[in-house]
């Protein structure tokens, strides 16, 4: 593991042999040396040093976070000179180079970056030294090379950091996919306790036990793509589980990236695919033999299994995601959660409250801790939505239903910033209501919970959401989404585990889903994003029969997605 703290008081005086004065103002004020070491440290998880493509955008990259430092107030201008000073005197991006230390006669040690070990030779008496260290701020000690970074095991970062690590259960809202056996989607009945396990008292019963049911994956590539055969399974007691526990995820954001639907198909087909979609196309749905049944549209949804009656959805042009910037490795940017402009665009995970859907007084003012709070219907409790992706999408067969789609899991993805790939990842969950959407019209809501009020946009609007006594059942499912292109298959037609009808989107030919992602293009700043995935089971007996829960999905998002801003920020 890298050492992440510098001397600092090595840093606070000098840079190991300047003078003192090289700092300026920075050292007079007593929590500088902490603030330089918070800064540093957020340089070297946000800043990869060893995977740097360039001084360059090593450089950008660091000065993306000292800029931010400075905004937040976390680091003084005068110790962002010294902190960017580190930086410039590094190693980072420039392969082979060395922090060179070098010994006159009379004892004075200086470091300087050579281009190899090979050009780090010796003053006339003296002595020379290639440092293992990147930094001459940390490379040096009087008379020869400071001791190289050790590979001690630091202890595991603390319980309550929000993040699930190795040993633990659970931590802050992550719960590892666990819910109460047989019960919600949403987790809504679990807590963690301070030693980060798992508080299964509020399940029906006060269950003590998850069951984990075996679920396909996708693989992308920018080739050929891989297939995955789902095991036999029974029902599931987990969340679906996405790759989003990267530790960058909870730094400073150091940009804003929206993703902005536009230009989709106009019609994403009826059930069945019949009649079809319109172009542009994102995907197809192949047969046993590879020979193509149907072309799936461009910013639609898709759900169910072979015998679904379920006419496809279409996302509304307009509708945006937000996720942020926080890191680079590499040519690759690491996105995680954004705030976004509001719950109309953000993508932060639900919770950590919890009330009734389906209006019920729970414990007081809606509020519960257990579907029995809200009178036993499955998933009627559940943690409070922060953020929605799009508008509700209307069900018009078998019969008349409003579909909330909420944001249940932080999103993350990356982006890598020479191929022009992008992918994305979250967990989301469909709240699904009895009764057409209500709509927006004229800046009023028509029908719904709040029936005669002031809203915006046309059409459904998370402004004007349905009438909680209409709740049916809630849905999970884990999306990833990505440039490339992705499949989910099945020789059986079983595309997700515990699947009742084989096939998808009421074609029981199907045997595979593919789907076709198309690149960031730098004229356009648009790309698609697309990918096949499982939704699980309600729980809910009359949403799971309806919709043939548990059942194969596949979204497809073409979007502005402005990486202009990103290459900008790094200096690519």
């Amino acid at each position: 593991m890298k050492r992440l703290a510098l001397p600092l008081v090595l840093i606070a005086g000098s840079l190991l042999v300047a003078p003192a004065h090289a700092l300026g103002a920075c050292g007079t004020n007593p929590g500088d040396p902490a603030a330089i070491a918070e800064v540093r440290s957020l340089v070297e998880r946000q800043c990869d040093c060893a995977t740097a493509v360039s001084r360059k955008v090593y450089l950008r990259c660091v000065g993306a976070v000292l800029d931010l430092a400075v905004a937040q107030g976390r680091l003084s201008t005068g110790c962002r000179s010294a902190v960017k000073k580190c930086a410039t005197k590094s190693t980072c991006g420039r392969p082979g180079a060395v922090a060179c230390c070098r010994t006159r006669a009379n004892g004075q040690t200086k470091c300087s970056v050579k281009p190899s070990a090979v050009a780090c030779v010796a003053p006339a008496g003296g002595s020379a030294c290639a440092s293992q260290q990147s930094s001459c701020c940390d490379a040096c000690l009087a008379g020869g090379c400071a001791p190289p970074p050790t590979t001690t095991t630091l202890p595991p970062p603390p319980c309550g950091d929000g993040i699930r690590q190795d040993g633990e259960q659970c931590d802050g809202t992550d719960f590892g996919g666990a819910i109460c056996p047989g019960s919600s989607v949403a987790g809504a009945f679990l807590s963690c306790r301070p030693d980060c396990t798992i508080d299964f008292s509020g399940c029906p019963g006060g269950g003590t036990t998850t069951t984990t049911a075996p679920r396909p994956t996708t693989t992308t590539t920018s080739a050929t793509p891989t297939t995955v055969t789902p095991t036999t399974s029974t029902t599931t007691s987990t969340l679906p589980d996405v790759d989003c526990r990267d530790p960058l995820l909870r730094l400073p954001p150091l940009l804003k990236l929206p993703i902005d639907a536009v230009d989709g198909s106009s019609t994403c087909g009826g059930p069945g695919l019949s009649p079809p979609a319109t172009s542009p196309f994102s995907g197809t749905l192949l047969g046993a033999s590879g020979q193509k049944l149907a072309d799936l549209g461009t910013n639609c949804l898709y759900l169910g299994g072979g015998n679904s009656p379920l006419t496809p959805f279409h996302l509304a042009d307009g509708s945006s995601a937000v996720v942020s910037v926080v890191g680079l490795r590499g040519v690759t940017a690491i996105a995680g959660p954004s705030s976004g402009s509001g719950p109309n665009d953000c993508t932060r995970a639900a919770g950590p409250g919890r009330h009734c859907l389906n209006g019920s007084a729970g414990t007081g003012g809606g509020a519960c801790r257990s579907d029995a709070d809200c009178g036993g219907g499955v998933g009627s409790c559940a943690l409070d939505a922060n953020c929605f992706f799009g508008t509700p999408l209307s069900i018009t067969a078998p019969v008349a239903a409003c579909a909330v789609p909420t944001v249940l899991t932080d999103f993350c993805g990356e982006a890598n910033l020479l191929l022009f790939s992008i992918d994305l990842r979250g967990v989301l969950s469909a709240r699904v209501y009895v009764g057409a959407c209500p709509t927006c019209t004229g800046g009023i809501c028509q029908g719904g919970a709040r029936n005669g009020q002031s809203c915006s946009g046309s059409g459904p609007s998370i402004d004007c959401l349905p009438t909680p006594s209409g709740f049916l059942g809630a849905f999970a499912a884990a999306a990833s989404l990505t440039t490339e292109q992705a499949e989910l298959s099945s020789a059986t037609g079983q595309l997700c585990p515990g699947q009742p009808s084989p096939g998808a989107f009421g074609r029981p030919d199907v045997r595979r889903i593919r789907t076709d992602g198309k690149r960031f293009n730098l004229l356009t700043l648009q790309a698609t994003l697309a990918g096949p995935f499982c939704a699980q089971a309600s729980g809910s007996p009359l949403l799971d029969s309806a919709a043939g829960l548990p059942a194969p999905a596949a979204a497809t998002l073409k979007g502005r997605v402005d990486l202009r801003e990103a290459l900008r920020l790094f200096g690519f």
